[in-house]
């Protein structure tokens, strides 16, 4: 059956799949969806014990667990506790905003404080309305309607239970715990209407729904209501047979609520005329009880127990029941909860009043307002409409020639782009030829002179140097014209193309690259990032220092997301490191060739492009540390 009702609710939830939930709120979720309390207490105390996680909900479940078993001051203290984290917390939680103003109504049964009682119930209900909070478990609705019966409002019991059954069915929801709750509330409505018949039914659709759920608590309320109801029609019999096995499931699985049932067998002890056990049963409700749970059960068993102890003779200790009775009334004020909801009632029609009064000034000094800048107004409208047409002149002009700049760019862009191809074939083509054409004199001239073997070598590395300023320049163009796509690289193809392009470089220096730890893939432009970390490495080798070998170390820190260039070239005087990715730029080191300064400024601009920080660290004589700091998802 349980897994029933799990099924039904959780159906419900998904109704409302897009509005907050309290059973999206994992511990009310358990505790009152699963009606798993042992196991929902068990959670909040071990949150509240280690102070982190929901302690507003933790608070919650505590105090609602507590109260129903009859521990209010302790109960108390959870409430208060949630209400100060929830008057700390710097956001808004409408779920638990709206679950403390239902525990605080449900306190508010056992401190019989009926004016407060229904202000939290209000409170609950505006902010259910205000965020389209759903309560699949219809908590509010439940205590309300029991709330409107005990001060005879049947007709706003009539009208809550009917809304909430019209919600059900518009979602088809067929089954659900509450309808056995509702139907118990109905038929007592209209007991109390003497629509006895109708009562009948009610209470049977209740314990229905309450074996269909297995619910032994709701069942034995159920036995409660309908020996009321036999009560009502005055079949005595019924009504005590009944009764005496609602005490015993009472007894077993609801015992907060034991006074209910002790009041209604004394009543119908009295009426059998069984004096005996009839005092034995009011004097537990009326005598030192552990709580008021209701003034008109109370004030009821009282009179009924006086009337017993008149009979017996005992005046004295009639009058004393009597006097205590007066002063739980006084101290409850129970009376004055008419005047209260009525003087209420006038504060706010009065402040209603007084809105209307204040809207209908406001609305003549309008009509003034408006009667005196009317031809004021007509006259700046037809300067503005007359300097409205001057700006749509204006604009249309300033429109035109938008349009006409950005077809000029365009066309200079397409012929920048077209340069680039050109230089990028026309130029880097017979460069390559010349260093070729010098590799073939080299292999053919074996005997050629130190000096002429010196010019050549300087002739390869002025190819070199100028294939790189080439390159340098096109993918400075490209980079400032926004003209690359980017994608997931694999950085051992970007190392390996690196090494390629340098060949001649590294094996000249004798360099040894070493990769420590490396990267799967860089997220971005294959082209850029190779020309990246090719000037980075081939700075290193420019700069290296002649009487030791050149040693270039990468490694890979994947907590920091970080790339390290590391040599021990000659490394960079601190105080010209701000300068060094300034364009046309290139400091007084002693490296073995000369640019003019583009190399790392394209770097820098590559690096921008991709959100990578560049930090350097540099000692003149020991090397230099390059730092690459990637942002989250570019690398792996």
């Amino acid at each position: 059956m349980k897994s029933l009702l799990f099924s039904h609710i959780f159906l419900f939830f998904f109704t409302f799949a897009d509005d907050e939930n309290i059973a999206d709120n994992t511990l009310y979720r358990l505790y009152y969806g699963q009606n798993k309390y042992t196991a929902a207490v068990e959670k909040a105390d071990s949150i509240l014990k280690i102070g982190k996680g929901d302690l507003i909900t933790a608070n919650i479940i505590k105090a609602d667990y507590i109260l129903y078993r009859g521990n209010t001051q302790k109960a108390l203290a959870y409430i208060i506790n949630a209400k100060k984290l929830l008057q700390e917390k710097e956001t808004i939680d409408p779920v638990n905003q709206y679950m403390l103003y239902y525990i605080q109504s449900a306190f508010n049964v056992y401190d019989n404080n009926y004016f407060n009682r229904l202000d939290n119930f209000v409170n609950a209900k505006k902010i259910k309305e205000e965020y389209g909070l759903i309560d699949p478990y219809y908590l509010t609705e439940e205590n309300i309607v029991f709330y409107y019966n005990d001060n005879k409002n049947y007709t706003k019991t009539f009208s809550i239970i009917h809304s909430v059954f019209t919600e059900l069915k518009n979602h088809n929801i067929k089954y659900h715990p509450i309808k056995s709750a509702l139907f118990r509330a109905n038929s007592i409505a209209l007991r109390e209407t003497k629509k006895y018949v109708q009562s009948q039914s009610n209470l049977d659709s209740a314990m229905l729904y309450a074996h269909y759920y297995n619910d032994s608590t709701q069942i034995a309320r159920v036995y409660k209501y309908q020996s009321e109801l036999y009560f009502a029609k005055k079949q005595y019999q019924k009504a005590l047979k009944t009764a005496l096995h609602a005490k015993e499931l009472f007894e077993k699985y609801d015992q907060k609520n034991l006074l209910v049932i002790y009041e209604l067998l004394g009543k119908i002890y009295y009426q059998l005329e069984d004096f005996v056990n009839s005092k034995k049963y009011l004097q537990k409700v009326v005598v030192n009880p552990p709580y008021i749970f209701n003034l008109k059960i109370f004030k009821n068993a009282s009179y009924l127990y006086q009337q017993l102890l008149r009979k017996e003779g005992n005046i004295n200790k009639a009058y004393e029941i009597l006097k205590n009775e007066i002063a739980i009334q006084r101290k409850i004020s129970g009376q004055n909860v008419d005047i209260k909801l009525h003087n209420l009632e006038l504060d706010y029609q009065k402040f209603k009043n007084n809105a209307t009064l204040k809207k209908r000034k406001q609305r003549t000094l309008s009509i003034l307002y408006i009667l005196v800048f009317v031809l004021i107004g007509m006259g700046l409208l037809s300067l503005l409409l007359y300097q409205r047409s001057i700006n749509i002149k204006k604009l249309k002009q300033t429109q035109k020639s938008i349009e006409k700049a950005n077809k000029k760019l365009k066309n200079i862009n397409f012929k920048l782009n077209k340069f680039g191809k050109i230089v990028s074939h026309d130029l880097k083509a017979p460069i390559r030829s010349i260093d070729s054409l010098t590799t073939f004199i080299e292999e053919d001239e074996p005997n050629l002179s130190e000096s002429s073997k010196k010019y050549i070598e300087l002739i390869h590395e002025s190819v070199m140097t100028t294939e790189n300023l080439i390159l340098n320049m096109l993918t400075l163009a490209r980079s400032e014209h926004n003209t690359l796509s980017k994608n997931k690289v694999h950085f051992n193809e970007i190392i390996k193309q690196v090494k390629a392009n340098l060949l001649y470089d590294i094996n000249r220096s004798n360099a040894q690259i070493i990769l420590k730890n490396s990267p799967h893939i860089i997220y971005g432009n294959k082209l850029l990032l190779i020309q990246l970390f090719q000037n980075l490495i081939q700075n290193s080798i420019k700069y290296r220092e002649g009487n030791r070998n050149l040693l270039i170390e990468l490694d890979y820190d994947s907590v920091e997301r970080k790339m390290t260039i590391q040599d021990n070239g000659i490394g960079i005087d601190s105080k010209n490191l701000d300068k060094l990715f300034e364009a046309y730029n290139q400091l007084q080191f002693e490296s073995t060739d000369k640019g003019i300064g583009l190399g790392l400024y394209i770097t820098k601009t590559i690096a921008n492009l991709h959100d990578i920080t560049i930090k350097i660290e540099s000692k003149i004589n020991e090397g230099t540390l390059i730092n690459l700091y990637f942002k989250e998802n570019t690398i792996q």
